[in-house]
């Protein structure tokens, strides 16, 4: 895929590599830990969708 066509990063994405590379958990960890499916942390991580306002506290608290 060409440079141009990618989408940009979103800041959810760039906050859920920072949670994974800081915690060292896997995608399926991060998942249960915030209470959403792996499907949503891959949707999240490629910028196809935002986080509820729930998910949003559970992963900043992830990353504390």
């Amino acid at each position: 895929m060409k440079k141009e066509n990618r989408k940009k990063d979103s800041e959810t994405a760039r906050l859920m590599r920072s949670i994974i590379a800081k915690t060292q958990l896997t995608n399926e960890q991060v998942a249960e830990k915030a209470d959403v499916s792996v499907r949503m942390v891959y949707h999240y991580l490629s910028g196809r969708s935002e986080p509820s306002m729930r998910v949003y506290i559970k992963l900043i608290e992830l990353a504390k």
